[in-house]
């Protein structure tokens, strides 16, 4: 995959991850494909929450680490102390464990949340995992922001940033492709009661899809209501052409329909 957004390659992952996730049929299995997806890009563990949520054990909507990561996360005061966790909820700024990590390490007051955040990273360090990357992205329902976080067991700091900047393209679509089929098929898991759960933001090929269906436009007719160029327009219909195994625009229209990635 190529690290420039926009791309055909970032174009076609976009669609191959909706397109995987959204064969998911219960909440372990979609966990199990975004691992999957993990995997390939070289990491071994994710987290995925909600920002917005007030309750912590609703909050952390999937993890893979270790059951005692996740029942650490789950209390409330390390919740409202982690700076990671804080971080996300404000901005959409990804950032990574080891610069928090050193901030931390360098306060020269034992505040609760000093110390909360000192405790928790020795406790998942002891787990081999010695850094994170934290991607924010704003939330598909725009209630908040949701985050994903990667990691990989027993890999340096350094390697881990290497292989993260290969990557940063493709992080940012899972993280948009959990929310978008989280809301849409598991709501009662991702989102409080509460919360609206109409999607407001939708993945760009999707939404040129979708824009064709309900208006019956052209490809370049669809393209110049949504406001984008002839060529990223021909790049999206060809990433779904060739995610929907279609042979013509009209038919991957159909077979998002048909498959429900767009209405």
């Amino acid at each position: 995959m190529h690290s420039s957004e926009g791309t055909y390659s970032v174009t076609l992952f976009e669609i191959r991850c909706h397109q995987e996730l959204a064969k998911a049929r219960d909440l372990p299995e979609l966990m199990q494909k975004i691992r999957d997806f993990v995997v390939r890009l070289g990491f071994t563990d994710f987290s995925f929450g909600r920002m917005a949520s007030k309750n912590p054990s609703a909050a952390m909507v999937l993890m893979t680490t270790p059951p005692s990561i996740t029942d650490h996360y789950r209390h409330d005061d390390v919740w409202q102390h982690d700076l990671v966790l804080q971080h996300s909820a404000l901005c959409e700024q990804p950032v990574f464990q080891s610069d928090i990590d050193n901030y931390v390490a360098s306060a020269p007051f034992k505040t609760e949340a000093i110390l909360s955040n000192r405790e928790t990273r020795a406790m998942v360090r002891g787990h081999g995992f010695f850094e994170y990357y934290a991607v924010p992205i704003k939330s598909t329902n725009g209630n908040g922001n949701v985050l994903l976080a990667v990691t990989a067991k027993h890999m340096g700091v350094a390697q881990f940033r290497c292989l993260v900047e290969k990557n940063i393209p493709a992080f940012h679509i899972l993280a948009k492709s959990i929310d978008y089929i989280g809301v849409k098929k598991f709501p009662e898991f991702f989102l409080d009661a509460s919360e609206n759960r109409t999607i407001l933001i939708t993945p760009k090929p999707l939404l040129l899809l979708s824009t064709m269906a309900k208006e019956n436009l052209s490809l370049y007719d669809a393209a110049k209501k949504l406001g984008i160029g002839r060529s990223t327009a021909n790049k999206h219909i060809a990433a779904a052409r060739e995610a929907f195994n279609a042979k013509t625009n009209v038919s991957a229209v159909y077979r998002a329909l048909q498959e429900g990635f767009i209405d």
